[in-house]
């Protein structure tokens, strides 16, 4: 089916070498020619097509193709109108309601926005509907198979170490530290690395870090991690002069755009005088997907976090809000947003397009720019939803991008650019 030439399977060769009284190998298999007891069709469906049917489903190819070829038409009375009409919408140019055109239900009010809703759920609209509407809407959930894990998962990592962090940072505000360009020492160090390795033993009971042999590995990188991270903090600080103030803070809840955000940061520093805060968003995972952001600060509607988290620097008179990568995956980068005047219309004008755009009922499936080192495309590689949507959703998006009841969903990327605003 995907035009490679493999080896004969084992039972084949075996069989062969029976009716022929004499031992063939896989190599003389392989290249021989259709005669005696093997046959070669042409392709697979050719091969269905032929001889005696050996399951459900030859006898239903073959009976399709019958009926295309006396001219049958599969009307809503037959067995798979429904398949077939999805097939034929989907690869049609219309955006249909196979491929999430949801407008007869927006008609009547059934596609409504929570009462509150965190800027997460708006970017994962922003980067597919699908995606936003099998999580946020339908609140499809991926039921976990209690499997071995051989490695610690990206986010069972990535939770582990915002806890410890938040231990680490809470234990010493209670001390009155850090102060002004105080720096970590090594005790400070020490201490960070006996809440890690208590984390990880709660982990590991849990069966959340995987086998022994990686575990280990792990334990070692994330302490290298966290070590490297209380340097680059001691940098930040003696830059900034901030001292950390608040931890897994809430978001004072606000209506912005029609659209009413919650949500919690990781940490917010303020200066010792009050009049300035940098509201701080850790990230564990690679900056990669992050590295356009100086160009387009919201991503097309995919990065929110940053402007809404500005919310909780109450009482600032100047405030930075920042993704800070604090693993050697993300090279400890840091991607800083400022509100201006042009950035906060910005903002305000993409979470009117998101909100436009779900309630007019588009909810395209999008994969994305191809990913060539993992071979899938962006939106899809770690996607919860991707067995059950179209495997062809990357032409089929392409081919009704011109279609009208698209244009709310792309008028979200339009928004997050500054284009035609207001």
């Amino acid at each position: 089916g995907g035009t490679r030439e493999y080896y004969p399977s084992p039972a084949m060769v075996e069989a062969i070498s029976r009716c022929e009284g004499r031992r063939i190998t896989a190599s003389e298999l392989r290249h021989r020619a259709g005669d005696g007891h093997l046959r070669r069709a042409p392709s697979p469906l050719a091969a269905g097509l032929r001889g005696r049917t050996l399951d459900g489903g030859e006898l239903l190819i073959r009976q399709a193709v019958l009926d295309r070829q006396h001219g049958r038409a599969i009307g809503p009375a037959h067995d798979r109108w429904r398949a077939v009409s999805m097939l034929r919408a989907r690869r049609s140019n219309a955006f249909t309601e196979w491929d999430g055109n949801l407008a007869s239900l927006a008609v009547d009010g059934r596609v409504v926005l929570q009462r509150a809703v965190s800027p997460t759920s708006l970017e994962q609209y922003g980067a597919c509907g699908f995606r936003y509407f099998g999580r946020s809407l339908l609140r499809l959930n991926v039921v976990e198979e209690p499997d071995e894990r051989e490695m610690m998962e990206p986010a069972a990592r990535g939770n582990l170490i915002h806890r410890i962090l938040d231990d680490f940072f809470k234990a010493q505000k209670a001390r009155g530290r850090p102060g002004v360009g105080e720096p970590w020492t090594g005790d400070d160090l020490q201490e960070l690395i006996a809440m890690t390795q208590a984390r990880l033993h709660d982990a590991k009971e849990r069966g959340l870090t995987g086998l022994d042999v990686y575990a280990d590995h792990e334990q070692r990188t994330i302490l290298a991690d966290l070590a490297r991270f209380l340097e680059a903090d001691n940098v930040f600080r003696a830059e900034t002069g901030a001292v950390p103030s608040e931890f897994e803070q809430a978001i004072p809840e606000v209506d912005i755009a029609g659209v009413t955000l919650r949500g919690r940061v990781d940490r917010i520093d303020r200066s010792p005088d009050g009049t300035r805060a940098w509201v701080i968003d850790y990230k564990t995972g690679s900056a990669r997907d992050f590295e356009k952001m100086k160009e387009d600060p919201l991503l097309g509607g995919q990065k929110l976090q940053l402007p809404t988290y500005l919310g909780a620097a109450a009482g600032a008179e100047r405030a930075v809000a920042l993704y800070w990568f604090i693993t050697h995956k993300g090279g400890f980068k840091q991607v800083p947003y400022e509100r201006t005047a042009e950035s906060n219309e910005r903002f305000e004008g993409t979470l009117r397009a998101i909100l436009a755009g779900i309630g007019s009922g588009s909810f395209p499936a999008v994969s994305g720019e191809e990913d060539e080192y993992y071979s899938k495309h962006a939106n899809c590689h770690y996607c919860d939803f991707d067995r059950i949507c179209s495997r062809r959703r990357e032409y089929e998006f392409v081919a009704k991008q011109d279609d009208p009841a698209l244009a709310p969903w792309l008028a979200v990327a339009t928004a997050a650019r500054g284009e035609g605003v207001g």
